[in-house]
């Protein structure tokens, strides 16, 4: 369960800004955001019980990231990872397109999920429920455990909450304050899912703390045109711990 907030073309020299937690359980082993030894040239977090990502970038701008779909009357877990579905887009060369038509081929193989898929000219989302693929127009955009922009309150919050910021001319540490926003709706506002009304309370803020589960790191990407700022803040129990800010060089041709 996590959520994605990105302004697409919305400030001028920084054409993708990313603000994203990740909420997962916590006996979960991941490994905070780093070059990955096996794909040097990609740099983001890893899970370490399949080996994928969530949310990761290449040298050259390529971009990709992955939710779940929530709803409790489906099986979460598929044939195949959907960590590998960015690992394979950031580490390859096609088209959004054409790599999330492939997706579409197999999407019974992977459990409910959202896919995010740039690669520096075209930005693409792809949610293999609703089985549509959407290009995406310049703007401010969120996804969390439904589909793009559904108008749960935390995502219209952070959505708000991330326009104000980039309004202000926020430092990368400013945005990454939203991600430990906990301010829940009212129960009449809340989405139905089949969780039941406690533990749709539970995940109806952006930052999440429950027995178990939460909230376990927040990122903020800023691709620029020449270079990647890259910052991850990660949580242990809803207590921050490891903080990771690289900058990568953007190389156009790698």
């Amino acid at each position: 369960m996590c959520i994605i907030t990105f302004a697409y073309k919305v400030v001028e020299n920084q054409p993708l800004i990313v603000v994203a937690n990740r909420d997962e359980f916590y006996e979960r082993p991941a490994k905070e955001a780093a070059f990955w030894e096996d794909e040097p040239n990609i740099f983001g977090g890893r899970d370490l019980e399949k080996m994928g990502g969530w949310l990761a970038v290449q040298e050259n701008g390529r971009f990709a990231a992955v939710t779940n779909y929530r709803d409790f009357s489906m099986d979460p877990v598929g044939e195949k990872s959907r960590g590998e579905i960015v690992k394979n887009f950031v580490a390859g060369t096609e088209y959004p397109e054409a790599f999330l038509e492939a997706i579409q081929q197999e999407r019974t193989r992977y459990g409910a999920m959202n896919v995010l898929v740039y690669d520096g000219e075209t930005f693409m989302h792809y949610n293999n429920i609703e089985n549509v693929l959407h290009t995406i127009e310049p703007g401010i955009h969120c996804v969390s455990n439904a589909t793009l922009n559904t108008p749960w309150p935390k995502l219209e919050r952070m959505k708000m909450l991330v326009a104000h910021q980039l309004e202000q001319q926020a430092t990368t540490e400013e945005l990454a304050q939203i991600g430990l926003d906990d301010i829940k709706p009212n129960d009449e506002r809340l989405p139905n899912t089949g969780a039941g009304l406690l533990l749709e309370r539970d995940l109806s803020s952006i930052f999440v703390k429950r027995e178990g589960y939460g909230t376990r790191c927040t990122t903020v990407l800023r691709l620029m045109e020449d270079k990647i700022e890259f910052f991850e803040q990660t949580y242990e129990q809803g207590i921050a711990t490891t903080r990771v800010h690289e900058w990568i060089k953007l190389r156009v041709n790698a």
